[in-house]
């Protein structure tokens, strides 16, 4: 399933279609005429999808938050349940939201289906404030943060927690700070012009650099515009907006300059990355939004609907010695590797192989003596198999050593160790071996303390050896028992003698 990532482009206006310029001298275009609450109007915010413009009231969360269609028409007044201070529209999540007085945080209001406000929010991030109580925010929808200004300071902050990512001074101006609405702030995305501030003294308003906070220009706002010195100023719909606290009117005014834009799609597969004709690189899956300028010099709007088929994989491996990953590489000491594979689409499948090696430190040599088999490797499991019965697992041989009851060849497989290896293969004749006939045996094997002696004779002489040939056990007469108790564990040669009859076996010490 494809991801959708929705950059939405809003560029200073919430209206889609056009990009904008400063203008050097602003117009009315639109008034906005509230009933009840107070002259302390704090924010105004535009629902560009319904065509909607909203006006909140600071002071308390009792006073009343005001709807108004795009003629100035009144359509909806209810309580905003929020204390606000400033209001937006947030087109990334389609919610109106804004900040509140001191510390009440960032508010998201709840909406009706004709997205008129109700009575009730969410407030969405309690507990946080601006760089004053009385600061009215503007959000800054292409970063996802909210722009504050207060008395001469920009500061920007991450909307997610309203904290501050950083602030700068204004600089550059052709007047004092002091001269500037010291609550309001305007976000218009302008590039190099993405702030605004308003000159109540001479009725200006000031486009700044987001990014450096330095003066860019100024547009001149007519001589009966409003002249508040904090709260009641608004940026939405490419106006300013200024309210009148006597007549409680909002005024909004043009400082931006409309072009026809135009747009266009394009579908896309890829298997690694896209270089889209913005010249942005996208490495996944997704709905891409891109701007250039078209032939007008406006702003074309190239919607990409990109397929990524690069995928990735992961595997934790463990291997005894050596490893051979997907793409046929063979590996001997751990570690992270990194394999690349086709897939379906025919486009790369990267595999990251977290790899652990475990040293095969197995002896896999077996001694023969006479019909018994016996495995080097102490302390290990062991299956002796059937090599003439491709190399079945003999039943119930599962000890370190093995008795051959029939000519043919054997092996031995060991685990050890978290590995596993095999003997090679050992061929047994009985033929001739004699040491099988009754007259002697001896048990258990394998032993811990006593070994018993089964025979008929009224004196043997007894060699225990150990597998180099050193005697470690030399016992004479009738007897029945023998004490290896002391001996060291591991395989050992037992040697009988009764005149002219010998017989050796292979003996393991627990």
């Amino acid at each position: 399933m494809k991801k959708l990532l929705l950059l939405f482009i809003f560029i200073g206006s919430c209206v889609t279609g056009f990009s904008q310029t400063a203008n050097p001298t602003a117009t009315l275009q639109l008034t906005l005429t509230c009933t009840g609450g107070t002259g302390n109007r704090s924010g105004i915010a535009f629902n560009p999808n319904q065509q909607l413009y909203y006006s909140v009231n600071a002071g308390s969360s009792g006073y009343p938050i005001e709807t108004y269609d795009v003629g100035g028409n009144l359509v909806s007044t209810t309580t905003q349940s929020f204390d606000y201070r400033g209001c937006w529209w947030n087109p990334n999540t389609n919610t109106l939201e804004g900040n509140g007085y001191s510390s009440n945080g960032i508010w998201i209001q709840n909406l009706n289906a004709s997205f008129y406000p109700l009575n009730s929010g969410i407030n969405d991030v309690p507990s946080t404030s601006g760089p004053d109580p009385q600061s009215c925010g503007d959000y800054d929808y292409n970063n996802d943060e909210i722009i504050y200004h207060n008395s001469g300071t920009l500061y920007i902050h991450d909307r997610a927690t309203n904290t501050m990512i950083t602030s700068m001074p204004i600089t550059g101006l052709p007047v004092a700070t002091s001269n500037l609405n010291w609550t309001g702030v305007a976000y218009t995305g302008i590039p190099g012009m993405e702030i605004g501030v308003y000159d109540y003294i001479n009725q200006a308003f000031y486009f700044i650099d987001r990014t450096t906070g330095a003066y860019a220009y100024t547009c001149q706002l007519p001589g009966t515009a409003p002249v508040p010195n904090y709260l009641r100023m608004g940026f939405e719909n490419e106006c300013v907006w200024l309210f009148n606290g006597t007549t409680l009117t909002w005024y909004g005014y043009n400082v931006m300059n409309q072009c026809v834009s135009t747009a266009s799609s394009l579908t896309e597969t890829v298997c690694a990355s896209y270089l889209s004709p913005a010249g942005n690189t996208y490495t996944t899956t997704g709905m891409y939004y891109d701007t250039i300028p078209n032939a007008a010099g406006c702003d074309s709007i190239i919607t990409i609907d990109l397929t990524v088929q690069n995928t990735s994989n992961s595997l934790t491996e463990t291997a005894c010695s050596s490893y051979l990953s997907p793409a046929g590489n063979t590996y001997t000491t751990s570690g992270m590797y990194y394999d690349t594979i086709t897939n379906a689409a025919g486009c790369d499948s990267i595999i990251t192989i977290d790899l652990t090696i475990i040293p095969n430190n197995i002896d896999n040599t077996v001694t023969q003596n006479g019909s018994q088999l016996y495995a080097n490797q102490l302390v290990a499991a062991y299956q002796w198999i059937d090599c003439d019965n491709g190399n079945t697992p003999i039943p119930g041989a599962i000890n370190q050593f093995y008795e051959v009851t029939t000519s043919g060849n054997y092996a031995v497989e060991i685990t050890y160790g978290g590995c596993t290896d095999t003997s090679a293969c050992m061929f047994v004749d009985l033929t001739g071996i004699t040491e099988l006939e009754a007259g002697f045996n001896m048990y258990p094997n394998p032993v811990n303390g006593t070994l018993n002696l089964e025979h008929d004779f009224n004196s043997i002489d007894i060699c225990i050896k150990s597998m180099s040939g050193q005697l470690v056990l030399n016992k004479e007469g009738a007897k029945k028992t023998i004490d290896v108790s002391e001996l060291v564990p591991g395989a050992y040669f037992v040697e009988v003698t009764n005149g002219k009859n010998k017989w050796t076996r292979l003996l393991i010490k627990k």
